[in-house]
């Protein structure tokens, strides 16, 4: 009997419009990889807790809006490892599930803006910007978080952070 694949899916609300299956399936067949499945569901904050124990079989899971801080949040209480990213912004975007009841949650969303202000820099032909003290983030929710600490990883000293709701900018 064959083994079922290895599973992964995507989370969030609204999720639909995620690109996400179809680029991991493609990866995986470049890849060679085929016992591999990628999905998609629809989930809230509130109900984030319960189709995490409704589905153990899912052994890796991209987390989007609005779950980031949730997943940090379920992380410590249930034990979980977090990686240093989602420890210092409070949001975390992947969950490995290696072992039933364990799992590690990681914020790939900051070396991702890094790297992507240096690949834009390096096709600009220069390795530092003329702003490299300053910066604007648009919006206050967990990818600003990972935005401010791109930033300060990039040695910016100055945000201006600009959002729609003043109170949502203090957290």
């Amino acid at each position: 009997m064959a083994e079922s694949p290895t599973r992964f899916a995507v989370l969030g609300s609204p999720i639909a419009h995620s690109l996400s299956p179809l680029l991991h399936r493609a990866a995986a067949r470049a890849l060679g990889i085929d016992d591999f499945s990628y999905e998609r569901f629809e989930v809230g904050e509130a109900q984030l807790e319960a189709f995490l124990a409704e589905h153990p079989e899912l052994e890796g899971l991209s987390l989007t809006m609005p779950l980031k801080h949730r997943l940090v949040e379920l992380a410590r209480v249930n034990g979980w490892d977090l990686d240093a990213d989602a420890v210092a912004t409070g949001a975390g975007n992947t969950l490995l599930r290696p072992a039933p009841g364990g799992g590690e949650v990681l914020n790939t969303d900051v070396d991702g803006i890094v790297a992507a202000v240096h690949e834009g820099l390096a096709l600009a032909g220069t390795e530092t910007a003329p702003w490299t003290d300053e910066a604007d983030v648009l919006g206050a929710g967990a990818t600003a978080a990972s935005a401010l600490a791109a930033a300060a990883r990039l040695g910016v000293v100055r945000v201006r952070l600009f959002v729609r709701d003043r109170t949502r900018a203090g957290g």
